[in-house]
C-alpha cells in the first residue's frame, strides 16, 4: 500500500522483491501468507487515516455500549473487526471512483 499513486515503479518493485528475498531467508516458509491472499492497493491520505483511526477506541466503546443496551452479546474484538472492515472499505471506495 502507498499513499502516493504509482509510487511502486518497476524499479521500486524490483528493490522490494530483492529485500523480500533477503528477509525470506530469516523465516520458515509456514510463517508466510500465500501471495494470493495479499492485496496491495492505495491507502487513504494520511490525514483521512488519522481522522478515522484517532477515534477508533471511542467508536468501539460506543458500539459495545450500544450492544449492551440492546441486550446483544458483542466482544471488543468483533467490534474492532467491524470498524477495521469499514476502514478498509473506505480505502477501497476512495480509489475506485
Amino acid at each position: 500500500m502507498s499513499g502516493v499513486e504509482k509510487y511502486f515503479t518497476p524499479l521500486r518493485l524490483d528493490i522490494v522483491r530483492k529485500h523480500i528475498e533477503l528477509l525470506a531467508i530469516a523465516f520458515p516458509e509456514q510463517d508466510y501468507y500465500p501471495a494470493d491472499r495479499i492485496l496491495l492497493r492505495m491507502m487513504l491520505q494520511w490525514q483521512m487515516q488519522l481522522l478515522y483511526l484517532s477515534s477508533l477506541n471511542e467508536k468501539i466503546i460506543s458500539r459495545l455500549s450500544q450492544a449492551e443496551r440492546a441486550g446483544e452479546t458483542l466482544i471488543r474484538q468483533d467490534a474492532k473487526r467491524s470498524f477495521c472492515q469499514q476502514f478498509f472499505s473506505l480505502q477501497q471506495g476512495e480509489h475506485n471512483d
